[in-house]
């Protein structure tokens, strides 16, 4: 058991094989207290959670819930925090974790051998994105479940990429492609990918060193990419992505957290095995001139 004590990081196990896996019916589940999102607003909206394995912990299956109006949900681990109110929070803050999703409904299970470790000293924070475009209020219910397995297995570490860039710019009725450059920087064994924009987006394509790793069509609800068997990326391996915007308005769109007013262009995903010391959060935009 101790040695989850250690992980104040994103952290996903090997879990020695489905002998370890417990029935559907050892669930956890964290439900978000009420919140309201005004007609025609866009909120954030966080709360924290005290431990809710009791101790050190790991999962080996991960389901969302959201009713209509999400726009995204990050699940993350914090040290030290206990249970605490819905409080206002924001788009841009990070650290490490389990999960995130663009779908209402969503439940990942990870491939055999693989799941997902909390530490003892740590809780968990759900951090839920709202746009209402409705002319009428609406009061969000968001619910996260986790499949628990038995912590004492044989594991080994992986975690949670996310690759994005800061320098972004759509000039007022442009049409604008956004292309994104980041070397992996070990090697990582991909268990799924997704892409992240706002409500200008309109397509993300990516690959591998030429080879083709992802696409979508939709800033709202883009899908999941599984991998089983992973597949392997080694370090240095060139990964490209780009986002294509149509900026209808009169007004320049830059990075930021609001899916109305802001954009984005990200890649994210999971991947083992994790260095501790490695990095979660890549900022990829081009270096500036010396």
């Amino acid at each position: 058991m101790k040695r989850f004590a250690i992980l104040s990081v994103l952290a996903l196990v090997n879990c020695g094989g489905s002998s370890d896996a417990p029935p559907e019916e050892s669930m956890i589940t964290l439900t978000m207290s009420p919140f309201v999102v005004p007609a025609g607003s866009e909120v954030y909206r966080c709360q924290n959670f005290a431990n809710p394995f009791g101790g050190d912990g790991a999962f080996d299956a991960i389901e969302s819930h959201m009713t209509p109006g999400s726009h995204h949900l990050f699940v993350f681990y914090r040290d030290g925090i206990t249970d605490g109110p819905v409080e206002e929070c924001g788009g841009l803050e990070f650290s490490p974790g389990p999960f995130a999703t663009q779908l209402r409904d969503e439940r990942m299970n990870y491939p055999a051998g693989i799941a997902a470790a909390i530490g003892a000293g740590q809780g968990i924070r759900l951090n839920a994105h709202y746009l209402n475009t409705t002319s009428q209020d609406i009061s969000p219910t968001v619910v996260v479940k986790f499949r628990r397995v038995n912590p004492n297995a044989h594991y080994q570490l992986a975690g949670m990429f996310v690759m994005s860039t800061l320098k972004l710019e759509i000039q007022p009725h442009e049409s604008k492609t956004i292309p994104v450059d980041c070397a992996a920087p070990a090697d990582m064994n991909l268990v799924s990918v997704s892409s992240h924009m706002h409500q200008h987006g309109v397509a993300f394509r990516s690959d591998v060193g030429g080879q083709f790793l992802y696409s979508s069509e939709t800033w709202h609800n883009p899908p999941r990419e599984a991998f089983d068997p992973s597949r392997l990326m080694k370090t240095g391996d060139k990964i490209h992505f780009e986002c294509d915007y149509v900026n209808q308005t009169d007004s320049t769109l830059t990075f930021g957290e609001s899916a109305s007013t802001n954009e984005m262009c990200v890649l994210f995903g999971q991947f083992y095995p994790y260095d501790p010391n490695g990095q979660v959060s890549l900022d990829c935009s081009p270096k500036d001139p010396q």
